[in-house]
């Protein structure tokens, strides 16, 4: 079996939805997160016994929210089927929903059948500490046997305001079980870590080391201008939208603003994220190797 859950998303005509401008997204969250790594495994592993979940929205939850509690009632279902081997895989505030998930499996022991039930292994990308469930999700807990984790390298400046969770493994009083944790940081955005860069989606554009023309630039100063600040803020009494013109850097918004992270870098370091977690699911079986 596979539990999937994705990354925040905003519902439509919240406050969110007209201050980034989803009003109108779509309707089908689902369709419209499939190109996010969570999204990719689930719409292409071959298991059959498999669900997809929203992510909370800006909120924390949202009409849209899955709780672990309802996450454990569906694997339980599963079991129940005869498929006893377990999947969990989540982005963000959803990573660490499965993680909460897999706590609280624990806790349920054993499955109605008697049995003793352990998580095969879980694939998660950049787990961050914003759960309602947080107090669950802080290690990988002890029915996990394999647990791969890529986080964001710190030096990104990527949303500071989000802290990783799932980040250590086995800490508890409880230590019945042995987890491999393999985790492994990457220079991307958070968007990036999720297989949705940020940067790409709002028309910055992608260069390195071609300047743009000075009509092209005042032109993309305007847009990100229309697009992020409405005429402000400032940074150290300069204008910010220059700055981030002149640099090239990723503005994230205003609480958690400036990235050090071109948006070359954040594509170039979304598909390392992917690179190394694919031979992962390959291994598990989660995904088929290629013919």
């Amino acid at each position: 079996m596979l539990i999937c859950v994705d990354g925040t998303g905003t519902g439509e005509g919240t406050v969110p939805d007209f201050l980034y401008d989803t009003k109108f997204r779509s309707g089908n969250y689902a369709e419209e997160k499939a190109g996010s790594f969570v999204g990719q495994i689930y719409y292409g592993s071959h298991l059959q016994n498999r669900r997809y979940y929203q992510g909370p929205d800006l909120t924390g939850t949202g009409p849209n929210f899955i709780w672990p509690y309802n996450l454990c009632q569906q694997i339980i279902e599963f079991w129940r089927q005869g498929d006893h081997q377990i999947f969990l895989t989540g982005w963000s505030r959803g990573a660490a929903i499965v993680i909460a998930t897999a706590a609280i499996l624990a806790d349920l022991q054993p499955m109605p059948d008697g049995q003793i039930a352990t998580i095969e292994a879980m694939f998660l990308f950049d787990a961050v500490a914003r759960s309602v469930e947080l107090s669950r999700a802080k290690s990988i807990p002890s029915n996990v046997v394999y647990c791969y984790h890529a986080m964001r390298d710190p030096a990104t400046n990527s949303r500071r305001s989000f802290g990783n969770c799932g980040d250590i493994a086995n800490v508890g009083w409880d230590l019945k079980g042995v987890t491999y944790y393999v985790p492994r940081k990457f220079y991307t955005t958070h968007g990036g870590m999720g297989g949705g860069p940020w940067g790409a989606k709002r028309g910055l554009p992608d260069y390195t080391s071609d300047k743009l023309s000075p009509s092209d630039a005042a032109a993309r100063a305007q847009r990100i201008d229309a697009r992020y600040f409405s005429g402000g803020p400032k940074l150290d009494g300069s204008d910010l939208n220059s700055w981030v013109l002149s640099n090239e850097f990723i503005y994230e918004g205003t609480i958690d603003g400036i990235t050090n992270v071109t948006v070359a870098q954040e594509k170039a370091g979304s598909q390392a994220v992917h690179d190394w977690m694919w031979p992962f699911l390959k291994k598990h079986h989660v995904l088929l190797p290629a013919k």
